[in-house]
């Protein structure tokens, strides 16, 4: 019995790049409308990232980021910061959670925007994360 087959490293961090990833999107979905809950799923989803970026090299780990991460970051900022604001419009409070039905026909969805920044926030840090992991694996963090 080869003990080597069974210690794989290649599918150890591919398990532990599936695992933080769906841990990162449990986080998302159910704590969205907890405090800090796109912060903690940000943080699990580019642990997952730099797990795979140490275990597949900088080419490979490319590949699973879009092309432009920094302008997806930037947007995501925008609008968590509009959002935020969106309270001030209404005469309320800073980051006051406002809420809004949209309705499809039949089929009625109601939303937050406290939901929408939540989001917002994981892009910002998962990208972020992702980005800076990338540039000093790639050596543009050295001097």
């Amino acid at each position: 019995m080869k003990i080597s087959r069974y210690l794989n490293p290649d599918r150890a961090a591919t398990f532990l790049f599936v695992a933080l990833a769906a841990l990162s999107l449990v986080a998302l979905v159910f704590g969205r409308d907890a405090p800090a809950g796109g912060f903690s799923a940000g943080l699990l989803a580019g642990a997952a990232f730099i797990a795979y970026l140490n275990a597949f090299g900088v080419p490979r780990s490319r590949r699973l980021l879009p092309r432009d991460l920094l302008a997806l970051v930037a947007g995501a900022a925008l609008v968590a910061s509009i959002g935020g604001l969106l309270g001030l419009g209404a005469f309320a409070p800073f980051l006051t959670n406002l809420r809004a039905n949209l309705s499809f026909g039949i089929v009625s969805v109601g939303t937050s925007v406290q939901q929408v920044v939540s989001v917002c926030i994981f892009v910002v840090l998962a990208g972020s994360i992702a980005a800076m992991a990338l540039e000093f694996a790639a050596g543009g963090g050295e001097k």
